[in-house]
């Protein structure tokens, strides 16, 4: 196996312990930013979160707060997604650009 795949099956390993769920062929980057309850945020297959992209869910243990992505969806650089108390879910195949809040 080749040392880059070797790494980035690592990087999956670690970032599923530390998310809901992440489905397989998901990409996230080191630089992206998840606040608040993690285990609350919810992956299909093959999404990519960008560089410097904020993800946020309410960290109070009574809230119903979550953040459902679809699969093949694709998290631009400086997106951010602020749950605020509700929920977002994102359909599959989307795309959500840069600069989005």
């Amino acid at each position: 196996m080749k040392p880059k795949a070797v790494l980035r099956y690592f990087i999956w390993r670690y970032q599923k312990t530390r998310l809901g769920s992440l489905g397989k062929n998901s990409n996230i980057n080191l630089w992206a930013d998840f606040i608040g309850d993690r285990k609350k945020v919810l992956l299909g297959r093959n999404v990519t979160i960008c560089k410097y992209a904020t993800l946020e869910v309410d960290p109070c243990e009574h809230s119903d707060s979550q953040i459902n992505i679809g699969d093949n969806t694709l998290i631009s650089s400086f997106a951010m997604l602020r749950t605020y108390g509700g929920s977002i879910h994102i359909g599959h195949s989307s795309f959500i650009n840069s600069f989005s809040i």
